[in-house]
């Protein structure tokens, strides 16, 4: 068993080295498995529980107590060697989280009890499932558990000394997830401790008791690599209606297509590594992030350039960014063929001009959309949009298709195109499960949110079911679903 076990929190990410803290958190701690993600592939090294990630957070200013997000980054260590870690925030709102509890903050309003501030561990602004706890791969399984079991002990006595309402754990991986509930792997309860009703630890161990804390489990949708060789092997999958109207929406961005496209565009995609990204082109990424999220937000979005440019110097070869170029040519008026005016933003020369074979026509490009992905060795995930025009389609060509085609030219298994979207049902997404974790101090409001989460299971199970009965594969041929 693990000795002279003790728990820090840091205000900084920045206060632990980067390798140790990407090792930690790269493995679930257990050795009989490698970590995997929700939907049971290798995950690899997901780039959102890196370091570099939560410090571009920091140090762009997108995290902190002004907004909201207070770091106490907890270090669990023993006789002073680090054995885990877990990401964790003061949080004063709700906002950036995903898995809503806004409800729930309005019933305690309603009581004149305070809901914030809450502990919350999960990576900010992002409805990603990985891991939460990073523990220390040389741990035998009862050095685990005991890990768990202090984290659970110690986070409610740090919500109890602080007098916060509740401490939550979103987006992890089950496995984590059921030894965070105080379960074995067959889903048996372990003698946890847990709040008593006079809001004070207690142990309990009787096998009937419910499970420690409250769970939640939600649905997203993610597309799967089976082995495809090019876009048609996947569409062969699918029933014939489905595949006719995938490629409908895809023959209108198809090259040689500008007389179907709107306005008669001529569309090109182009992928740009984060290692090759300029900054001119990260400024024109975040131009078009901040127009879209405004006509939806009426704000210009969490996260600011700072934090694009920190990310594309300290984790390039995770990121992934695609253009999305206009090359339409107009009528000048002296009745020479041109390309349209540039208007937004600087030139792009990043890809050559096709069938320009008037010599007075100038090689340029307009941007008209981009969107920025990531990846590991085995995901791709898809994560911020942003487009100057309204084009009809191009969402989904961008952060869909696009994204399916470089999964299958990379070899990549699983394609998280984002949180929500029953509408990716349609076009080849397959419905997974997610988790969460959350610890209620108040007695009365535990009990009430008890009642309230286990309807909220029962009908996400009701949803889960009847999404996977809405796949448009052909039967048989959604042998993972």
């Amino acid at each position: 068993m693990l000795e002279s076990l003790t728990l820090e929190t840091l205000d900084s990410i920045g206060k632990i080295d980067a390798k140790i803290w990407d090792d930690l958190m790269a493995s679930l701690g257990n050795p009989d498995s490698d970590s995997i993600s929700l939907n049971g592939h290798p995950e690899g090294l997901n780039p959102f529980n890196r370091h570099h990630f939560l410090h571009a957070l920091e140090q762009s200013g997108c995290v902190s107590a002004k907004t909201g997000w207070r770091p106490m980054h907890i270090v669990l260590k023993s006789n002073q060697h680090i054995v885990a870690v877990m990401p964790l925030y003061l949080k004063s709102h709700s906002y950036g989280e995903y898995v809503f509890d806004w409800a729930w903050a309005k019933a305690y309003e309603r009581h004149q009890i305070e809901y914030y501030p809450k502990l919350l561990s999960s990576i900010p602004f992002t409805p990603v499932a990985g891991n939460r706890i990073g523990i220390a791969t040389w741990l035998a399984k009862g050095e685990i558990d005991q890990v768990y079991q202090l984290l659970r002990t110690q986070l409610d006595q740090l919500m109890l000394q602080l007098d916060l309402s509740s401490w939550h754990c979103l987006f992890l991986p089950q496995n984590q997830w059921r030894q965070l509930m105080g379960q074995h792997a067959d889903g048996k309860p372990q003698s946890v401790m847990t709040l008593s009703s006079k809001g004070a630890i207690a142990a309990c161990a009787d096998p009937e008791s419910p499970a420690y804390g409250l769970a939640r489990h939600g649905v997203q949708f993610h597309w799967q690599n089976k082995g495809y060789r090019c876009f048609e092997d996947f569409l062969a999958t699918l029933t014939s209606r489905k595949r006719k109207n995938i490629r409908k929406e895809r023959a209108v961005f198809a090259p040689r297509a500008s007389s179907q496209t709107p306005q008669s565009m001529k569309f090109e995609f182009e992928f740009v590594e984060g290692t090759r990204l300029s900054k001119a082109q990260i400024q024109e990424f975040y131009h078009c992030y901040q127009v879209t999220y405004l006509k939806r937000s009426g704000h210009h979005g969490y996260l600011n350039l700072a934090f694009f440019e920190h990310l594309v110097m300290s984790m390039p070869e995770q990121v992934l960014m695609l253009r999305v170029l206009d090359r339409q040519r107009v009528a000048s008026s002296e009745g020479k063929e041109q390309l349209k005016p540039q208007l937004f933003g600087p030139t792009s020369q990043s890809v050559p001009p096709e069938d320009l074979s008037d010599d007075n026509v100038e090689p340029q490009s307009r941007l008209v959309a981009s969107s920025l992905f990531f990846k590991s060795q085995t995901h791709l995930y898809g994560r911020y949009w942003g487009a100057l025009e309204e084009v009809e389609g191009l969402h989904f060509e961008a952060c869909y298709y696009q994204g399916i085609d470089y999964c299958i030219a990379n070899g990549l298994q699983v394609f998280d195109a984002g949180a929500q979207g029953e509408h990716k049902l349609a076009r080849g997404f397959e419905p997974v499960q997610t988790y969460s974790n959350h610890q209620i101090a108040h007695p009365e409001f535990y009990q009430a949110i008890a009642e309230y989460t286990a309807q909220e299971r029962r009908n996400m199970k009701v949803y889960l079911q009847q999404s996977q009965a809405a796949l448009p594969f052909k039967k048989g041929d959604n042998v993972d679903g």
